[in-house]
Formats: C-alpha cells, sequence, structure tokens
C-alpha cells in the first residue's frame, strides 16, 4: 500500500513538472486589410508571414468550414481578399505549415437569415437621407456626426502601413470607435421614429459583433492548446485585432504569450 502511495506522489510530481516546463505559444495577432492598398499589398503580407516562419496560421473563417480544402475553394473564387490571395502562394511554397479557421461558425447563415447585409444598408441610406433633409435634430446630429469622424479615422488607419495598423494608437481609436457606433446607432434607432424599425437590428448587430470576438478568442486559445509551444499566427481583418488581443490578454489561460509581429522580426 505504502509503495503505491509513494508511486502515485511520484507520478504526480513528475506530471506536474514537466507541465510547467512546456514551452508557451506564441499568439501573434496580425491586423490585415481585406482589399490591398499602396501600403498594404499581398507582397507585404507575404514578406511578413516569411519573416515570421509560423507553425500555424489562423484564418478568419468560420471553424464550421473544411480547412483543408482552403487552397481548392481559394483558388476559384472570383474576387479573393488580399488574405486569401497571399495564403495561397505562402502555403504552396511553405506545405508545412498547418492552416486552421477560427471564426464563429454559421458565420454566414447568420447574415442570410437575418438579412444582416441588407439591414445595414437600408439604416445607413435612411441616416444619410435624414440628415441630408434636416430631419435629425441636435442631438441625434451630434450622434451621427462623431460616428462618421470615428469611422472616418478608421478608414484612414486602414490605408495605412501594417506596423501603424498593428500598433497600439491604432487599436485604441479602433476601440474607441466600436464602444460608440455600435451604442449609439441603438441610440439613434431609439431617438428617431423613421429609424424605430432599425433598433432589433441595430442591437443584434452589435450582440453579434461581440459575441464573434469571444467565440474567435475561444477558438485561438484552443488552437494555442492544441499546438502547444509552436507560433501561431492569427490573421484578421484589423478591426477585429483590438477585440482579440484585448481579451485573450483578459483570459485566465497561462499556456501562451502575445506578441506583436514586429517584435518577432526586429529581434532577429
Amino acid at each position: 500500500m505504502k509503495k503505491c502511495t509513494i508511486l502515485f506522489i511520484i507520478l504526480f510530481f513528475s506530471v506536474l513538472t514537466f507541465s510547467q516546463e512546456l514551452p508557451k505559444t506564441e499568439i501573434i495577432v496580425l491586423g490585415t486589410v481585406h482589399n490591398a492598398t499602396e501600403a498594404y499589398s499581398e507582397e507585404t503580407l507575404f514578406s511578413i508571414l516569411e519573416q515570421l516562419q509560423p507553425d500555424i496560421i489562423l484564418f478568419e473563417h468560420p471553424v464550421s468550414w473544411p480547412a483543408d480544402k482552403f487552397l481548392d475553394g481559394a483558388k476559384k473564387r472570383k474576387t479573393p481578399t488580399l488574405e486569401t490571395v497571399t495564403l495561397v502562394k505562402y502555403l504552396e511554397e511553405n506545405p508545412s505549415v498547418l492552416l486552421r479557421y477560427y471564426d464563429i461558425a454559421n458565420r454566414n447563415k447568420f447574415y442570410q437569415e437575418t438579412n444582416y447585409f441588407e439591414d445595414e444598408r437600408n439604416l445607413s441610406k435612411q441616416l444619410g437621407e435624414l440628415k441630408e433633409d434636416n430631419k435629425l435634430g441636435s442631438l441625434a446630429e451630434s450622434l451621427l456626426e462623431l460616428i462618421i469622424k470615428l469611422s472616418k479615422i478608421r478608414d484612414v488607419i486602414g490605408e495605412e502601413n501594417p506596423r501603424i495598423i498593428n500598433s497600439a494608437a491604432a487599436d485604441s481609436a479602433i476601440s474607441l470607435k466600436h464602444e460608440y457606433v455600435n451604442n449609439n446607432i441603438i441610440k439613434l434607432t431609439e431617438m428617431i421614429p423613421e429609424l424605430n424599425k432599425f433598433n432589433k437590428f441595430a442591437t443584434i448587430s452589435k450582440n453579434f459583433w461581440n459575441k464573434r470576438n469571444r467565440k474567435m478568442a475561444e477558438h485561438i486559445i484552443k488552437h494555442s492548446k492544441d499546438f502547444q509551444g509552436k507560433r501561431l499566427v492569427v490573421i484578421t481583418g484589423y478591426e477585429h485585432r483590438c477585440c482579440l488581443r484585448n481579451l485573450l490578454k483578459k483570459s485566465e489561460e497561462t499556456n501562451f504569450i502575445l506578441k506583436e509581429y514586429w517584435e518577432c522580426i526586429d529581434n532577429k
């Protein structure tokens, strides 16, 4: 009996010591633009990936899609994004690098079932018409003006180079834009009778944005455990970057460390 107890204690502390010595997974959240710009092209992203040398690339596609079909599907797309074009080239030249998806499951199904993009366009169009006809009122006018200004700042950031897009300053500006716009679009749909019909959409939009980012972060953490000790590069639209990094920082998980892409390149 004593021998069994001693053996159990030895095994317990052996496992504990081994788990403590496991190397941490490196997670690099790399904000990108979906359409190439003068400052951020396919060649730019390809160069960054070449320098980072990731073990695994996490791509902003729903986890419900088959990642092993990426190359076949990507080559059939008529208007591929900057990320898609770059990844096709990079994965073909680096076949040992693994690709995994991390976006919320059934994302596109949600958009279709809620008429998301149609409601988004109609709300934007009607807001513009009310503004042009001076029918908003002073408070609503002020809210809309700030929404427009913050959205313009977002657009200006999107024209910058990867180093600026992936900076703390850009993250702060994008985070402020999300917080203010999501909340005040709802206020506008409550305040203005002509926009009341969009209140449900505005609320759904805010909630889905938050839910989607939470799920993305959860999936990233899961992948970080599946590939413990490896380097994961998370390719994401730059508006998600600040949300994902904040959620990962707040996580109680200790198996990974967050790094910036430029830190890894500069330290070479």
